[in-house]
């Protein structure tokens, strides 16, 4: 929400509707620093005219949702391209269990990972261990 990670200016943080609790109960810290806002699920025209209203968005969302369902990677792929989208992804769901190497559904779509684009992943569900990844 800061811009720590991106150019030093906040971003506006758009959270998808089913994104995993874990997540969620971040709304209000981030709500400190910048504007949240939370999109209808895999609703990409909604998140396109967040692009295009505001110059610095970061789209928080599941790779595989533990509601059921996956995220539109190839769209958000697209607005990444087109808009400079900050992509934070939770591959937790998938990581071991898809893609040739385990890599996990994000990977599949996300193959390089660019200065805008963060993946994560619970080693729990994956591997039943404790601990966590971060992929930049």
């Amino acid at each position: 929400a800061s811009g720590h990670l991106t150019d030093g200016e906040p971003l506006v943080v758009v959270f998808d509707r089913f994104a995993h609790f874990s997540l969620n109960f971040l709304k209000p810290v981030l709500a400190d620093e910048t504007l949240v806002l939370t999109c209808p699920h895999n609703d990409m025209q909604f998140l396109e005219d967040v692009c295009k209203r505001y110059p610095r968005v970061a789209y928080v969302a599941e790779g595989v949702y533990s509601t059921g369902g996956q995220a539109d990677l190839k769209g958000i792929k697209e607005l990444q391209d087109r808009y400079g989208l900050f992509v934070y992804l939770d591959d937790s769901h998938a990581l071991s269990a898809v893609g040739g190497r385990g890599e996990g559904y994000a990977r599949t779509v996300f193959d390089t990972l660019g200065p805008r684009t963060v993946i994560v992943a619970s080693i729990a569900k994956a591997f039943g261990s404790t601990g966590g990844i971060a992929m930049l």
